[in-house]
């Protein structure tokens, strides 16, 4: 079988994949995997690790760690932090109106596809805030 490609920034290196174990996930790939910053640890990781969910075995959070000048070592997730970054934020539309306009809007004859598409909504928020009982919550 081919070997899956790693992340970028990730430091393991696959030495081999392992048949899966019995009673466990079966449709799960397994692979030995070792560290490339020197420390000589080998794991034992399933296919979700090696492809983005572990990076290394810790070295780079140590040295993350360095590099901020802390002591004691949190969670910093480093890759995907990184990866946040990059990614584009999305800008909210306009909101809906209170459910009093909704129901004036709907009383007029529009429906509520007509209504969703008038403030960039889905239809089904709309049908959703016209529900009977919801009057008092917006």
């Amino acid at each position: 079988m081919n070997l899956p490609t790693l992340p970028p920034h990730s430091r393991w290196e696959i030495l081999e994949e392992i048949a899966p174990e019995i009673k466990k996930r079966q449709s799960e790939r397994t692979f030995h995997v070792r560290c490339t910053c020197g420390s000589g640890i080998e794991k034992i990781l399933a296919y979700r690790y090696v492809k983005g969910e572990s990076l290394s075995c810790g070295c780079l959070v140590r040295e993350k760690a360095a590099e901020m000048g802390r002591s004691r070592i949190d969670s910093l997730n480093i890759g995907y932090g990184e990866w946040l970054k990059t990614k584009p934020k999305k800008p909210y539309g306009p909101k809906l109106p209170s459910t009093e306009e909704l129901i004036k809007l709907r009383a007029e004859g529009l429906t509520c596809q007509q209504i969703a598409d008038q403030y960039e909504a889905s239809a089904a928020a709309v049908s959703k805030r016209l529900r009977p009982g919801r009057e008092k919550r917006y």
